[in-house]
Parts: C-alpha cells; sequence; structure tokens
C-alpha cells in the first residue's frame, strides 16, 4: 500500500483535503443557517413594524375625524350662542322700547 513515502504523502494531502472540504461544508452550512435566522428576525421586526405603523395611522385618523366634528361641534355651539345673545338684544330692546 505505501511502497514509497510519495504514497504517504498523496494519502495524507488527500486526507487533508477531506477534512478540509468537511469544514468548508460545515462552516457554509453553519453561515447559511445563521443568515436563515437574521433573514426571520427581519421578517418579523418587519411584521411588527407594519402593525405599529398601522396602529399609528388608524389613531391619526381618528384624531383627524375627531378634530374635525369637533370643529363641527364648535361652530354649532357658536351659532347657538349667537342665536341667544341675538335673542336677549331684541328682548332687551323690546323691553326698552315699551319703557319709552
Amino acid at each position: 500500500m505505501f511502497e514509497t513515502s510519495k504514497d504517504v504523502l498523496l494519502w495524507v494531502l488527500s486526507l487533508c483535503l477531506a477534512f478540509f472540504t468537511f469544514f468548508l461544508c460545515w462552516t457554509l452550512y453553519l453561515m447559511i443557517k445563521m443568515l436563515r435566522e437574521g433573514n426571520k428576525a427581519i421578517t418579523h421586526i418587519r411584521e411588527k413594524v407594519d402593525a405599529a405603523s398601522e396602529v399609528f395611522q388608524t389613531i391619526k385618523d381618528k384624531i383627524i375625524n375627531s378634530a374635525t366634528s369637533l370643529n363641527v361641534m364648535a361652530s354649532a355651539v357658536n351659532r347657538i350662542i349667537d342665536f341667544f345673545k341675538e335673542r336677549k338684544s331684541k328682548k332687551k330692546s323690546k323691553s326698552k322700547e315699551e319703557d319709552f
């Protein structure tokens, strides 16, 4: 089997190449596994950020709608107050006219 020192060298080199190949494949497997886990984490983070963005958008829409409704209500209250002020001033002016 080992007739010369060259045969021993070739066997050792072939074993070294086999071990190197095995460790290279193992390293590639671990790197791929690590990248896959990183991709899953990034996907999970994106889902959470999108959900938070939707919540903030909903809150923003509700605040805008509330502000619009509040503006309409404020206008209505102002009109009612103006109506009662005019009514009160008309009553005062009628009572003053009756006094003279």
